[in-house]
């Protein structure tokens, strides 16, 4: 087989293997298709350029092999300490581990990967001629990516924890945030998106003056005369309750970190609940979807 056949062969197959192994590795791979602009991590072009650099590693073992009679390299236990190196160098490039744990387990699932890809696609080339193959492949690896996008944004869209920072006068407030799609609470004619704190976790962060408003506002279900700025009453619905009037107070700033990116908001409406959210330790807030996808 020429040089340049086996390159572009090699090279098709890390990437496949690499793409398939993002998925799997979802919990100490960086996930592939949200990576890149905005400090999620290295992008597709972090894959492309691992599966180059494996397929340039496969390519000069192999002259080395046929070369230098170094048959070794491709025969037994040396053909599987071989592969793991190559792996390990792939998997540096375009996961970045962050630890030796993560890095062995990454190893191993790409190497387990694409001994199973590479398994197919020898079969598929068996069958077909040269330019079906790699139109195969290549449709392949771009289904693939597409595939994953739109899987990777509907999971983003449905479900999302993500640390928040309120800035108040009290201080800084830190919360775990759930986002929720089905959270579409707004304040009525300014139509400003509005997320609901539980009011055990929120109120010890707000200062005494806030404090003495929220507690006005609960017992009379008014807004205290010149504090219409900053406080608002909205309907809202919910188990257990058909019908109420929520507190929503006005914050300076909120943060919302998540692994993809850091969001710093000005003047943000926060809804403040007196039951728990969720069970212990799980989120404090729900957040509204406009913040995150507008």
């Amino acid at each position: 087989m020429y040089i340049d056949v086996l390159f572009v062969l090699n090279f098709m197959m890390d990437a496949m293997a690499l793409l398939i192994s993002s998925e799997i590795l979802a919990d100490t791979a960086l996930p592939l298709l949200l990576r890149g602009k905005r400090g999620f991590g290295p992008g597709i072009g972090k894959i492309l350029l691992g599966a180059l650099a494996g397929a340039l590693a496969g390519c000069v073992l192999t002259v080395a092999a046929k070369v230098y009679g170094v048959t070794a390299l491709e025969e037994g236990v040396g053909a599987v300490f071989s592969g793991l190196g190559i792996c390990g160098l792939m998997i540096g490039i375009a996961f970045h581990p962050k630890s030796l744990r993560s890095w062995i387990r990454q190893i191993v699932t790409v190497y387990a990967t694409a001994f199973l890809t590479g398994g197919i696609l020898d079969f598929v080339r068996a069958h077909t001629g040269a330019g079906q193959y790699f139109a195969a492949v290549a449709v392949s690896f771009f289904l693939l990516s597409c595939g994953r996008a739109v899987y990777v944004r509907l999971k983003e869209q449905t479900s999302l924890t993500c640390s928040v920072h309120i800035q108040t006068e009290g201080g800084t407030i830190r919360l775990r945030g759930l986002l929720d799609t089905g959270n579409l609470l707004t304040v009525p004619i300014l139509g400003t998106p509005v997320s609901v704190a539980s009011a055990q976790v929120l109120l010890d962060g707000l200062s005494e003056e806030r404090q003495a408003q929220y507690a006005y506002i609960r017992k009379n279900h008014q807004i205290p005369e010149g504090c219409e700025k900053d406080w608002y009453l909205i309907p809202f619905h919910s188990v257990g309750c058909e019908k109420g009037l929520l507190p929503v107070l006005a914050v300076p700033h909120i943060c919302l970190q998540t692994e993809r990116e850091e969001r710093v908001l000005a003047r943000a409406m926060i809804g403040i609940c007196e039951y728990p959210l969720s069970a212990p330790g799980r989120y404090d807030m729900i957040l509204n979807p406009k913040l995150v996808y507008a």
